[in-house]
């Protein structure tokens, strides 16, 4: 039975109750919100709690909000830009922290993207550096993706890439701080690796911000490197190797400073009369490509004896117009990008 009702509000009474009820006028939605007992069976005392409820209190603002909503998403097709808008203005209120809407941007799983940024055939990253007319040797490639698998999907699990925040990759490092067993010139790797994909993800607009932004990665010190003096070198040289080829490459490298791709990929027609035609690196993953610099040089010997021995190595070679040190592979160590050369001797 209605008691009082108002443009605002209504009081009345129900059977199975000795209290009296309130029910609030939504004006944007032209309609009545549910009732709600008043606690008292005072018509005066209801008439003030009505009042407070309209005027003060939040929970009432906040039914009424709530039923403007629904009632304006149920009249109307929302779309994928209503969605978003809705989420931004969620999220600019510090309501949400972050959002995934099918079909965008955000519909990125953290794993899935990690995974493809290292492929050739599905990596933006990759194709954009092919056409700037850079590349990435496969080594480095197969590098990261170990990385990638071994490292980074157990943390990234099942999340979406925009759900990444900068504490948890701050936990993720704290996590690779605790491991003993790994070095920290590989911690150092395998943290740049991640950043890396997550820098990129940043400039493409798939993350709002760069959450890398401000994290100190491991510092790592080289090991020192030790030169051989003069005299160990003369002994070295003098004593009987069991490999020509591995000699050779070893001296070409102790008079030129060659990188060690460089040395392996030389071929008969790079042989001149007083230098080197410098036009190629070798890798055990992409085979003869081009020099780390990209741009051949030459390289002046001045030592006869070792171009005699070069031409000499050429003509023993059983595969013509092919690589001279034939019998020599890189050495490489794991995730590391630049490989690491040993000709035994």
């Amino acid at each position: 039975m209605k008691i009082i009702k108002t443009s605002h509000y209504q009081i009345y009474s129900i059977k199975k109750s000795k209290n009296l009820y309130i029910k609030l006028f939504n004006p944007c939605t032209n309609t009545w919100l549910p009732g709600k007992s008043s606690g008292t069976n005072k018509v005066a005392e209801a008439e003030k709690i009505a009042m407070s409820w309209l005027l003060e209190e939040p929970e009432s603002k906040s039914s009424i909000l709530k039923a403007t909503f629904m009632k304006l998403i149920s009249n109307e097709e929302i779309k994928t830009s209503d969605a978003q808008f809705i989420c931004n203005y969620l999220k600019e209120k510090g309501l949400i922290a972050n959002f995934v809407i099918p079909k965008t941007m955000t519909d990125v799983k953290a794993s899935e993207y990690f995974q493809n940024f290292f492929d050739p055939e599905k990596s933006d990253f990759l194709k954009e550096k092919e056409r700037m007319g850079k590349t990435i040797c496969q080594s480095t490639l197969q590098n990261n993706t170990g990385i990638v698998k071994k490292y980074w999907l157990p943390f990234l699990k099942d999340r979406f890439l925009c759900e990444l925040t900068k504490n948890d990759l701050i936990a993720f490092i704290e996590h690779l701080q605790n491991s003993k067993e790994i070095m920290n010139i590989t911690k150092k790797t395998i943290v740049c690796t991640g950043f890396k994909v997550l820098r990129w993800a940043y400039k493409t607009e798939i993350l709002e911000k760069d959450i890398t932004a401000g994290i100190k990665n491991f510092s790592a010190k080289s090991r020192e490197r030790k030169i051989l003096t003069p005299e160990t070198i003369k002994k070295l040289f003098a004593s009987e190797w069991n490999n020509p080829f591995a000699k050779a490459a070893n001296l070409l490298a102790y008079c030129t400073g060659m990188r060690a791709g460089e040395i392996v990929a030389l071929r008969d027609v790079d042989i001149g009369e007083n230098c080197i035609y410098l036009q190629h690196s070798w890798s055990n993953y992409d085979g003869l490509k081009s020099t780390k610099s990209g741009k051949s040089r030459i390289v002046y010997i001045y030592e006869k004896n070792l171009l005699e021995l070069l031409r000499k190595l050429c003509k023993s070679n059983p595969k013509k117009k092919m690589k001279i040190m034939c019998s020599i592979r890189l050495q490489t160590q794991k995730f590391r990008c630049e490989p690491k050369l040993f000709f035994a001797p």
